[in-house]
């Protein structure tokens, strides 16, 4: 096999920790030798510098993106009998946050050319039992803050921002935390910003919203052993933190190389088979690079047999599958949601990605699109 042929992963983390490989292990040695093993100095110093690059007030840690939905929309008050307002087409993890309050996801629509909740659904979708909106940055997009904030705000409602994907994301050149109650932010591996494990947190502009937070995930105790609310151990790692603080400094560089690429792309493959571009007042982070083609199947099994990597963001919407189809109420049809899982594709697109494979992605992607 030629170097021509050798495999193009779909992410590749090797290139980006392996430089920063001394740094972790002296970090590792340093909290052995201090014994500061949970929360501490290390987590306050990242959630400080998290805050002060993603442009909010307050940034909490917390030990995943799922649990940071889950404690904003428990610290909003959101419980059971309430219904939020959410998409069907994202990882199941935003459903599950959102039953673990004991408030019911209402699933509506999205728009099919960019995978973004369609605002027109959401207003369609409100209640009296509606209590807030969860908007997801699908694929790390962001766009329309201001008119679901709007309907928020007209319908009393909360809104949340499930930024997990949208890492340093912002809307009119604003941090995404102006137009909403909270983001929430998961470090997963693959992430923009991952950890080297499970982590999350929330940024806010709200000082209630963090304090609430903050006694949450410690057991709802203000003070060790005095438990004054509901909590649990939702607590960010503290060997996590120290391994977000050594990568977060690198995370501009690593957000302009994703959009560079995904530059590239979208001037040089095929339309028929791209998202609509991002509107002048959004902004996109690259965490996935989405294409859409409806023989998906045929289509993948030819990347497998030219070694591209692929993904999939993803292949079953949440009222789809098995396990939550009866938790979830579906507001309307939702052909959109079910037309993009079904042909949504995800291919290469890392920092540190070699300009030889982005070349080869392109020529794969178009010449299997020619052959349709």
């Amino acid at each position: 096999m030629s170097m021509d042929d050798s495999l193009i992963p779909f992410n590749d983390m090797a290139r980006i920790h392996k430089p920063l490989l001394p740094q972790f292990k002296e970090r590792l040695g340093n909290l052995v030798e201090s014994s500061h093993l949970v929360l501490g100095a290390e987590v306050e110093l990242f959630e400080k510098e998290l805050a002060e690059i993603e442009g909010s007030k307050f940034a909490v840690g917390v030990n995943s993106g799922t649990s940071a939905i889950e404690l904003t929309l428990r610290a909003l008050d959101v419980g059971i009998g309430d219904e939020v307002i959410t998409t069907s087409f994202t990882f199941v993890a935003t459903c599950f946050a959102i039953l673990q309050t004991g408030a019911t996801p209402v699933l509506v629509d999205i728009n099919p050319r960019t995978g973004l909740l369609d605002p027109n659904c959401v207003a369609d979708a409100i209640t009296k039992q509606t209590r807030a909106l969860v908007f997801v940055t699908l694929h790390g997009r962001v766009e329309g803050l201001d008119e679901l904030q709007e309907i928020c705000k007209q319908n009393g409602l909360a809104f949340i921002i499930d930024a997990a994907q949208s890492h340093l994301g912002t809307f009119k050149d604003l941090p995404q935390s102006r137009f909403c109650d909270a983001a929430t932010l998961s470090f997963y591996p693959g992430k923009n910003l991952g950890a080297l494990g499970e982590a999350g947190a929330v940024i806010t502009d709200s000082t209630e919203i963090a304090e609430k937070i903050k006694v949450m995930r410690d057991w709802g105790a203000t003070e060790k052993y005095n438990h004054n609310s509901w909590g649990g151990n939702f607590r960010l790692e503290t060997i996590q933190a120290g391994f977000l603080r050594i990568k977060l400094p690198h995370l501009r560089k690593w957000t302009e190389n994703r959009k560079n690429i995904a530059k590239t792309y979208q001037g040089s493959i095929n339309p028929e088979v791209l998202m609509d571009p991002i509107k002048s007042d959004g902004s996109h982070v690259y965490h996935i690079y989405s294409i859409s083609c409806m023989n998906r199947d045929n289509f993948t099994k030819s990347l497998a047999n030219f070694n591209i990597g692929f993904g999939y963001h993803y292949p079953k919407a949440v009222h789809e599958q098995s396990a939550y189809k009866n938790k979830v109420i579906v507001s309307g049809a939702l052909p959109n949601s079910e037309a993009l899982a079904r042909t949504t594709l995800s291919i290469p697109l890392f920092p540190e990605q070699r300009d030889t494979e982005i070349e080869r992605v392109i020529r794969v992607l178009n010449k299997l699109v020619s052959e349709k």
